[in-house]
């Protein structure tokens, strides 16, 4: 709660027309968060979808500008309404109260509604209130994508890795038998975030060469480290005929990562096929950066 009254103290609050407040004019951590959460979507839907209003008192809740009914926010449900209506940010109580015959919308309008748009939407907010109801408690928020309308994180982060996982294609395997750092280096140079001498040079990094440090032949990228260089090359040999499997050729890196899918032999044979390929990728990397930090001979 100390937290919510900072933002609302800083950013505005609810007095927004936004989900979640933010003061453009103000950077930091805030700005940052909120910038992600526009930019985020869940199975094609933003992620301010997934919060949605239930209906108390309606003291809390803006009528037009948040998600308490139907499937969209009612301004963009009844757009020319929302144009006549001068008090944009009024709640659900203001504008909705209790008559003879049901409930009826008290609306502040700049004019009353008259061209055949605005009649057409006013009707559909008139039986949208036959369907209307107050209650005695609080107004509260739900996460739509769970049974009892509690947030949780995990189920959110299971959403997270599906939106992730929906826009990559991913051939690394975590294997629980190896460590942790050659697990982590490995996906590090599946998706290309390696610190070789070219993506350096990426970075505008200034590097005083950019041959490769075992070979010194060509210039030192991924693909050359692990498949093209001449030492690398001797290594995947001997790997090759100290596991009993025929020699490979690989064009890029996922070829690595998919070595163990081509070989026959049971899960546990590929199992292990897998680690072995990875802890190799790790003793080729680490042997690199001896002899670039340490000045060994290889």
């Amino acid at each position: 709660m100390l937290w919510q009254k900072v933002v609302e103290r800083i950013h505005g609050g609810r007095g927004k027309w936004v989900v979640l407040p933010n003061k453009n004019a103000l950077a930091g951590c805030w700005k940052t968060i909120i910038s992600f959460l526009d930019s985020l979507t869940l199975q094609g839907k933003k992620i301010s979808q997934f919060v949605r209003g239930k209906l108390g008192n309606g003291d809390i809740m803006h009528f037009w500008h948040d998600l308490w009914f139907g499937s969209v926010l009612l301004k963009d449900r009844w757009p020319t309404l929302y144009r006549l209506e001068r008090n944009k940010s009024g709640s659900i109580a203001s504008r909705v109260k209790r008559g003879e015959d049901g409930f009826l919308f008290v609306g502040n309008w700049s004019r009353h509604p008259a061209s055949v748009e605005e009649l057409s939407e006013k009707q559909d907010l008139d039986r949208m209130l036959l369907y209307f109801c107050f209650s005695d408690r609080e107004d509260s928020w739900e996460w739509v994508d769970s049974v009892d309308g509690r947030f949780s994180v995990a189920p959110c982060k299971k959403l997270l890795r599906l939106n992730r996982d929906q826009g990559r294609n991913q051939n690394m395997r975590w294997e629980s038998w190896v460590s942790n750092k050659v697990n982590l280096l490995v996906w590090r140079a599946e998706f290309a975030r390696f610190p070789t001498r070219d993506a350096l040079v990426q970075r505008r990094i200034p590097i005083p060469m950019m041959s490769c440090p075992l070979c010194e032949v060509d210039d030192e990228n991924l693909k050359h480290l692990f498949i093209a260089c001449g030492f690398a090359y001797g290594v995947w040999s001997f790997i090759c005929k100290w596991c009993k499997v025929d020699p490979f050729c690989a064009f890029d890196f996922n070829d690595l990562l998919l070595l163990c899918d081509n070989i026959g032999g049971n899960k546990w044979r590929k199992k292990i096929m897998r680690g072995i390929v990875m802890v190799t990728i790790w003793v080729i990397w680490k042997t690199r950066n001896a002899k670039v930090f340490q000045k060994k001979n290889v």
